[in-house]
């Protein structure tokens, strides 16, 4: 429970209510919500006005008690609409699993925060696989922070991709994959950095396999990539992956 989080429930969600600038990033929202499809839902449940009163706070502190329901509810929608707070709908967090790469391993995280699969993986080319280096355009690891790896932008290589690729490995680069297997793989899920993480205006990252462990920045599983996607799409959600070096 964060500091100024207000959690309201209406028809078997639970919606959470943070004032700036408490808002958690990443671990708890979901998406944002509309207040008119909620908050007129809280007028019949004592339980919610006397939630919704408490997000008032010191600004009506004078007179909150003599305030109706509808009066509450007009003042908290306000606050809303000027952006001093924001209503977001809660995650079912009891099964949200997620990735860590720390630049040797990358880890399968259970909802309780135990290691259900490890396996080796780097990210960079060979010498620049360090932290110090993550700043390096094509050369260093994957930048530290947040990242989501999403189910709908896994990718398997076709025969014809294969091919085409193939002619990278002579000094073309061609198709979707060049490099071919050689370079991916069979798989790969490309990665999208979330907000407040710091890529030093690079892109196109993806967790993938290989036949030779090293990168220009994506994380290189060589021959695990197989595995880790056998887990990934029975898994069947969106993962947020964090980075952090030792």
């Amino acid at each position: 429970m964060f500091g100024h989080e207000v959690q309201i429930e209406v028809q078997g969600r639970t919606y959470c209510i943070y004032k700036w600038p408490n808002i958690p990033t990443y671990l708890c929202i979901e998406h944002e919500a509309y207040p008119d499809h909620v908050l007129p839902s809280c007028h019949s449940y004592s339980i919610n006005m006397m939630r919704l009163r408490s997000v008032l706070g010191s600004t009506y502190q004078n007179h909150i008690n003599l305030m109706s329901n509808d009066q509450v509810i007009k003042a908290v929608k306000h606050m809303l609409s000027t952006g001093s707070a924001v209503l977001v709908r809660k995650r079912n967090l009891q099964f949200l699993q997620s990735l860590r790469f720390d630049g040797k391993k990358l880890c399968w995280i259970n909802h309780c925060g135990s290691e259900r699969k490890c396996w080796s993986a780097v990210s960079g080319r060979p010498g620049y696989q360090t932290k110090e280096h993550q700043n390096k355009g094509d050369y260093g690891p994957l930048p530290e922070g947040r990242w989501l790896a999403k189910q709908s932008e896994y990718q398997k290589i076709s025969l014809e991709d294969a091919v085409v690729g193939m002619s990278s490995v002579v000094g073309f680069k061609r198709g979707k994959w060049p490099g071919s297997v050689i370079a991916w793989g069979a798989h790969r899920v490309w990665l999208h950095p979330c907000a407040g993480t710091n890529a030093f205006n690079r892109k196109g990252f993806s967790i993938h396999g290989g036949w030779a462990a090293g990168s220009a920045g994506c994380i290189d599983m060589t021959s695990s990539i197989s595995e880790f996607i056998s887990f990934f799409l029975e898994y069947g959600k969106d993962m947020e992956l964090i980075v952090e070096y030792k």
